[in-house]
């Protein structure tokens, strides 16, 4: 019996067990089930299970910006007012080499007041810049076109991840970017990944200027439209205009309304922050008004407000009773989680040592003389 090719093994090794190519769906009941909503690394930018393509042109930013979510997500902070996931990551730098990845790193966490031990316990970093593609043309004496033994090897580095950043397609896809059945093999194969560890799947690309300029009026991805259609999301990072600061458009969401376009700014060490509109800071500054306003009224009847942000009992458990409606449900807990981290930064409520009933330590939220002031003046105390 003939060795298999390449493409023989990988074919069989995706197909299903039955002989059918095709599974019938049982649909009965389908008006009643309920269905799993789609999880989210960060909210509506990056959905779990699903392949994200990230187009840009080169020096628009788009391996900083991979690596600020990366260190959002290991840390579980917000980004851009988008809640993050706290999970593990995996960043593949077929591009840069470990000095550069690091470096963004490090800047990105300086940028963002993120903490550091976190990063290292949840971000792993793969240099593939000497490593072959993930995907190749064997050629037809070979077997034709599949993915590699580093593809098999990311898998194994994948397993229990939250994140996946592939940096980026040109050295990730050995192939003809204009075939779409190459295109669409290897991106297939991205999304089984996804599937198989429920992960965001990041796979940055570059594009050319002229279609980065036109954002969302163009295609910000090169070669075959497969890549566009074999994406259920698709990011791109662009200029308004010649010269205008860098914008983050989603420009494809299967699983819901895109969000609105993020306009950005490099700081003096290249790295790329939110410019924060002034109706999203008001609000901002609202939500933080209720929570302190929350927080004085449950320590005024002498209940413990504890810093916890996981757990059986955590600060918005705890408040989440006196805070107004809008600060409830999933969007208003992200809220008010942002709201505690900017009082307790802001030095309106501060962490305090105290002992619990059954004499062990714990720690709490006490208003600090400047909350206690700003409370009573609004009648919260």
């Amino acid at each position: 019996m003939a060795a298999l090719t390449r493409i023989e093994m990988e074919a069989e090794r995706l197909a299903p067990e039955s002989p059918d190519a095709f599974r019938i769906i049982d649909v009965s009941g389908f008006a009643d089930r309920v269905f799993p909503t789609t999880d989210y690394m960060i909210d509506r930018l990056l959905p779990r299970g699903y392949v994200t393509h990230f187009g840009g042109h080169g020096g628009m930013g788009k391996s900083m910006l991979a690596e600020i979510f990366i260190a959002h997500c290991a840390c579980g902070r917000e980004w851009a007012g988008l809640y993050a996931t706290r999970a593990r990551c995996l960043y593949l730098s077929m591009e840069d080499g470990p000095d550069l990845v690091l470096r963004r790193l490090r800047n990105a966490c300086n940028a963002y007041g993120l903490p550091a031990d976190s990063i290292e316990a949840a971000v792993t970093v793969l240099d593939g810049t000497d490593a072959p593609a993930l995907f190749t043309d064997y050629g037809p004496t070979m077997g034709g076109f599949a993915v590699t033994p580093a593809f098999e090897e990311l898998r194994k580095h994948a397993a229990g991840v939250g994140l996946i950043v592939i940096d980026n397609a040109s050295d990730a896809f050995d192939g003809n970017e204009n075939d779409r059945r190459q295109v669409r093999t290897f991106m297939r194969a991205l999304a089984q990944l996804a599937r198989e560890t429920n992960a965001a799947v990041l796979l940055l690309a570059h594009i050319d200027k002229a279609a980065a300029r036109n954002g969302a009026a163009g295609n910000s991805y090169t070669g075959s439209t497969a890549w566009h259609n074999s994406a259920r999301s698709r990011l791109a990072l662009a200029p308004a205009g010649e010269d205008g600061p860098p914008i983050l458009r989603q420009e494809k969401l299967n699983l819901g309304r895109a969000h609105d376009p993020i306009t950005l700014a490099f700081t003096d060490h290249g790295v790329l922050i939110p410019e924060r509109s002034a109706a999203h800071s008001e609000r901002e500054a609202e939500d933080a008004q209720e929570v302190l306003a929350a927080i004085a009224r449950i320590v005024k009847f002498g209940a413990t407000i504890p810093t916890a942000s996981v757990g059986p009992v955590t600060t918005y458990a705890a408040i989440e009773s006196a805070l107004p409606d809008c600060l409830h449900g999933r969007e208003g807990k992200r809220r008010t989680v942002a709201a505690v981290l900017a009082l307790s930064e802001s030095g309106r409520i501060v962490r305090a040592k105290y002992t619990k009933p059954n004499r062990h330590a714990g720690e709490r939220w006490e208003l600090a003389q400047i909350g206690a002031a700003v409370a009573g003046q609004d009648g919260g105390a």
